[in-house]
């Protein structure tokens, strides 16, 4: 009796302690999943930097103090502003500034408010530097977008989508224009679309001799309005409308207006362009009866450069990028400089991959400054002292960026670490901020000379990269692997932790699939997919077709068919995995967020059952709902291409659904809206194909509202948990 006693004593204790032991592992990997997804190892961004006109200097913003420092040493040179020795007036706190080319003002400002997914409103205050004196910029707050002249003289601003100027030696305040309006006129600001497809939250510019101002008018009065509802407030559900134009629907009308600050005159540009055009981009050029407009066709296969006269309302065409069978990327217009002579630097695909060209102010080739078989990625500017261009370029591998020189042919890396390099030049040209992270090494700014030669650490994350090496996860293996068709792609796989070849795992493939996107990069970003190979997952994330960075012909080649070709990449890289002799064929699982959720469920609608489950998150399921700056880039009208946007309909494929499908959405989702996620769920009820849904209240496109975020993974997680 009581040696039975001791030994169900002894079991009774062996068995509390592997429930110990297991729940202290199912703590242990919820807090990993936690930190992973709050961003704890990701580090901390970079502090901003503003370089000086003078070459020499940059200023950045720190505890309240902004001050400059020089580039060679990183002394501090200068104190511009001090929270607490202003006169007139002062502040708590400030959460930026902008600098102003003539030195002697600047702005701050606070109370920053978001808009969009870039644009935001804020408090914005006139500090005098020479003075020690804060105002604010005008009796009415917030605004937005302040633009200071050349001359350091005038300071544009947008308040309720009206253009205003104040003047600063004056302190008084001219109201450029009275039009504007909620839902109908935008001036010099810019509309939802614009911001989310062409990265743009102004459009405007100054002359070089700061009497004319340039700025793109919108007109969507006609542009249907997408309205939802937030359920959490008090009393009954409240209502949200905007202007969201979808496929095939009428955009806002765009044109350019020129604001002369000596005759109080508005003239309109005369741009020889269809109606429906963009307009994303003015830049002005030395030449003050100049400033560069570019335009963009509804179909998004022309881009112009007019030059624009504000005096005359004349606009001559200079420079067309074209492609008659497949897009153009608007974001040419962001990799173009002019010299001092008018003349400019674009960047072009021309021979087929993207590269830096030399034109005269007439518009007339004058050479390739940069050529080969790999894309550069954006071009920071030309030194006309020594001839030399600055570009980053994924010459190496498109899953890396560098930082290079060209000097009469001859090509410099400045940056040789593998990894992701992206960089902030001094005005001159002569030291840069390079900001660079891999796989191995987490975020870190040196500071360079153009020559590459490392002056000083800036910033570092050397205790998050330390803390997070400390967990002896596994670490991503980046691969090629060539489908049965013949196509390569490039990928990684996150091997499972303590891994063993004689063993068979489950797969978590991770894609985006989106055209001329990349999820394929040496870059330090620890997410969910470290928790899923801590937890006996191998976890592999491979970009097909129509993905970035390896030349027009690869990117172009889901053009007018987004879906068919990457969903069958997708299966690919499942069958490959199958056919390791490590992996469980029978349990691979697909995951993806916005045109990944899409790619997720359309994977999972191939003849080929290659997925037992998959997870959709916030997924566009018909392109027809869709906004038309995004899709008809990719797909032009549905009423030229009805046939390729009927295959992007999830709904009428609903039927072939393989495997279990959580589906997860916001219901304040602004960009993909959450009709795509109900139209596809009632789909597959009448198909009688059972899913799972997470859905939350009143939060975005980003599920960052409160605990969405680490919601919604904990939620996959429990999921891949069930049924992989």
């Amino acid at each position: 009796m009581d040696k039975d006693l001791k030994t169900m004593k002894s079991i009774n204790i062996k068995t509390l302690l592997i429930i110990c032991l297991c729940a202290f592992s199912f703590v242990a990997q919820a807090d990993l999943l936690t930190e992973l997804v709050s961003g704890e190892y990701n580090g901390k961004s970079a502090p901003e930097i503003t370089p000086m006109p003078d070459g020499l200097h940059y200023a950045r913003m720190t505890d309240g103090l902004i001050c400059t420092y020089n580039f060679q040493n990183g002394k501090t040179a200068d104190t511009l502003f001090n929270i607490h020795t202003t006169k007139l007036m002062k502040l708590d706190s400030i959460e930026g500034f902008v600098l102003n080319p003539g030195n002697r003002w600047m702005l701050v400002y606070n109370n920053k408010h978001r808009i969009f997914r870039r644009s935001f409103e804020a408090d914005y205050y006139i500090f005098d530097i020479e003075r020690n004196e804060l105002q604010p910029l005008t009796k009415d707050m917030p605004v937005r977008e302040p633009l200071f002249s050349p001359d350091g003289r005038y300071i544009a601003f947008v308040r309720k989508n009206n253009l205003f100027i104040h003047k600063l030696l004056f302190n008084t305040e001219v109201e450029v224009t009275t039009d504007g309006a909620e839902g109908s006129v935008v001036n010099g600001a810019t509309d939802w679309l614009y911001e989310e497809e062409f990265s743009a939250t102004s459009v405007m510019a100054w002359s070089s001799d700061s009497k004319q101002l340039l700025f793109l008018r919108l007109d969507e009065t006609e542009v249907p309005q997408f309205t939802f509802q937030t359920m959490l407030g008090e009393g009954y559900p409240q209502q949200h409308s905007f202007k969201y134009p979808r496929v095939g629907e009428p955009n806002a009308k765009a044109s350019v207006i020129a604001y002369d600050t000596q005759y109080k005159s508005l003239k309109r540009m005369d741009l020889e362009i269809p109606e429906n055009s963009y307009i994303p981009r003015v830049i002005a050029s030395n030449n003050p009866d100049k400033i560069a407009v570019f335009t963009l066709n509804r179909n998004q296969n022309i881009l112009e450069m007019w030059l624009a006269n504000p005096k005359s309302t004349v606009c001559k065409l200079t420079y067309t990028e074209k492609n008659s069978d497949g897009f153009v990327d608007y974001s040419i217009a962001d990799n173009f400089f002019f010299l001092n002579d008018n003349s400019f630097v674009i960047m072009s695909e021309q021979d087929g991959y993207r590269h830096a060209y030399l034109y005269s102010s007439v518009g007339i080739k004058q050479s390739q400054l940069t050529s080969g078989n790999y894309d550069i990625t954006r071009i920071y500017g030309f030194s006309e002292a020594t001839q030399t261009l600055y570009y980053q370029a994924a010459k190496i591998s498109p899953t890396e960026r560098q930082i290079y020189s060209m000097r009469k042919s001859k090509e410099q890396c400045i940056t040789p670490e593998h990894g992701i390099h992206s960089a902030v030049f001094s005005s001159d040209y002569k030291y840069l901020f390079d900001t660079y992270n891999s796989v191995e090494t987490a975020p870190k700014t040196i500071v360079r000379t153009n020559a590459g030669k490392e002056l000083r650490v800036l910033h570092d994350n050397n205790d998050v990269e330390a803390k997070f090496k400390s967990l002896n996860l596994p670490e991503k293996q980046f691969t090629t692997i060539t489908t049965q068709r013949g196509d390569e792609l490039n990928g990684w796989i996150l091997y499972p932790q303590n891994f063993d070849s004689s063993k068979r795992y489950p797969v978590v493939q991770i894609q985006y699939s989106g055209p001329s996107s990349q999820l394929v990069y040496n870059r330090w970003r620890k997410d969910w997919e470290y928790l899923l190979a801590q937890q006996g997952y191998m976890v592999v994330c491979f970009d097909g077709r129509g993905t970035d960075c390896r030349g027009r012909a690869f990117r172009q080649q889901t053009y007018m068919n987004i879906g068919p070709r990457e969903a069958q990449d997708q299966v690919a890289v499942a069958q490959y995995m199958a056919q390791q002799p490590f992996v469980d064929g029978s349990r691979i699982a697909i995951w993806g967020w916005s045109f990944g959720g899409y790619m997720s469920i359309l994977a999972m609608s191939q003849p080929e059952k290659v997925f037992k489950c998959g997870i959709a998150v916030a997924p566009v399921t018909d392109f027809r709902l869709y906004d038309s700056g995004y899709t008809e880039r990719f797909m032009r009208r549905p009423q030229e291409n009805s046939s390729g946007y009927d295959l992007t309909n999830l709904s009428a494929i609903a039927d072939r659904l393989n495997g279990r499908l959580l589906i997860i959405h916001g219901l304040a989702d602004d960009n993909v809206h959450c009709q795509n996620t109900f139209k596809y769920v009632e789909a597959l009820t009448n198909a009688d194909k059972q899913f799972d849904m997470q859905i939350y209240p009143d939060d975005n496109h980003f599920l960052k509202k409160g605990n969405h975020y680490s919601h919604v993974y904990h939620r996959m997680v429990d999921f891949l948990k069930a049924n992989l």
